[in-house]
């Protein structure tokens, strides 16, 4: 049996109670939380980790090794450094559970908004990248080199005189993804995609808000990219990786070409691709792609649901995204192509791995905020799913924002990042 809350202090209690003391609500609490699996590129195979952040502050979360969840002590297991600089080296099989960075750069950062991991298969190394409204920084020693190999248990890989550094001139960082050695960085007015390979990190703009077939008054929202394929969310549809090109190798402004969503007009909130290992990189092999189409301006939100085939071993066409036949039957028995499911409100973080679908909205002037989950009358082109959704259990009184809704692929437990602190299922 689970439950929510705050965590048991045999399980997660002292991991939410040490994040709500780390990231405080006067400065915005948590403003994200990312889960990076065993399997993901940069990490060992016997460790798995989450990345908190919040204003001028990450935290990293061993959160299982050698196949066993952690779970009890993680606050008398933490080491905190300041100056946004490393200054102990990380031996093998440490105690280690929790490591805060905060200061130097990270406060010419800000809020900070996005993490990866990018790893680099020919050095081979691993780099943490952040971004958030004041632009994107990268975790390095004084070679400019990042962890020799993958981050480990412990987190051996982090030695003294790392430290945050900027790159760019970025500004409004909203998502960075780490796929076959390049990192690509999205602002709301621009997509770039920098070289990995390179000591110099160059970067190609492949999309901007004034050159596409967007409309001209257009914010870039969101972002999956998985080998040649890339599909780009924004406040005026979604779009992909035009037929038969490569977002990894294609020049300046490269072609982009809609993804029509039956009987959606919403701008775009967030994209979720349901993958074989759990990550969208992965995307590329196929899989499923849900998109949260939700406007506050009029109180929308809006899920629609494609299946996604196999490029790795061919080009980007017409086939490659399809819409799942999810809609409505006609009177003449005709199926009639629509969304998944439409709220009825705006919702803003989005969680589902094809069978739970969970939706958050804030709080506004005289509502809570909330997390439900489409209960068991959930079917294709449910209408008002918000009256249908099983509301969770959650003490969310004293916050304003629910910023992120995620799974832990150590444990499976559902953890809800707001800006009061840390609630989970486990």
């Amino acid at each position: 049996r689970s439950a929510w809350g705050t965590g048991d202090q045999d399980g997660l209690g002292d991991l939410t109670n040490l994040l709500i003391e780390q990231f405080l609500q006067e400065v915005g609490g948590l403003h994200g939380l990312f889960d990076f699996s065993r399997l993901y590129p940069g990490t060992d195979l016997e460790a798995a980790f989450m990345i908190a952040t919040g204003s001028k502050k990450i935290a990293l979360i061993e959160t299982e090794r050698n196949e066993l969840v952690n779970k009890g002590n993680f606050s008398e297991k933490t080491v905190s450094f300041e100056n946004g600089t490393v200054t102990q080296t990380f031996v093998a099989d440490n105690e280690t559970r929790v490591v805060i960075i905060s200061g130097g750069t990270l406060d010419d950062i800000g809020s900070i908004e996005c993490v990866e991991l990018a790893k680099e298969v020919d050095t081979p190394s691993t780099r943490i990248f952040v971004g958030g409204p004041g632009g994107l920084a990268v975790l390095v020693g004084n070679n400019n080199v990042g962890i020799a190999g993958d981050l480990k248990i412990g987190f051996e890989g982090l030695v003294n005189g790392m430290a945050f550094k900027k790159i760019g001139d970025y500004s409004f960082v909203k998502k960075l993804v780490a796929d076959s050695g390049f990192l690509y960085v999205l602002t709301d007015a621009k997509l770039d995609r920098i070289d990995l390979t390179d000591a110099a990190l160059p970067a190609i703009t492949v999309a901007d808000i004034q050159n596409g077939p967007w409309k001209k008054i257009t914010t870039f929202t969101d972002l999956v990219v998985s080998g040649k394929l890339a599909i780009l969310a924004t406040s005026s549809g979604v779009y992909r990786t035009d037929n038969s090109k490569d977002i990894s190798s294609s020049p300046l402004n490269m072609a982009w070409k809609k993804i029509e969503q039956p009987k959606v007009t919403s701008s775009v909130q967030k994209l979720f691709a349901i993958t074989q290992q759990g990550f969208p990189q992965d995307l590329q092999y196929g899989g499923n792609l849900e998109i949260l189409n939700a406007y506050i301006g009029k109180n929308k939100g809006k899920i629609s649901r494609f299946v996604v085939q196999d490029t790795s071993g061919s080009s980007v066409n017409d086939e490659t995204i399809q819409a799942l036949p999810d809609g409505f039957i006609k009177r003449d028995g005709e199926l009639s192509l629509a969304y998944f499911a439409n709220y009825g409100i705006f919702k803003n973080c989005f969680l589902s791995d094809g069978a739970f679908v969970f939706s958050s909205q804030d709080r506004d002037i005289i509502t809570d905020p909330a997390v439900g989950l489409i209960g068991s009358r959930l079917h294709s082109g449910i209408r008002l799913a918000s009256v249908k959704n099983v509301k969770i259990p959650l003490e969310l009184n004293q916050a304003s924002d629910i910023t992120a809704v995620v799974r832990s692929s150590s444990s499976g437990d559902i953890f809800i990042a707001t800006d009061s602190g840390l609630q989970v299922n486990e």
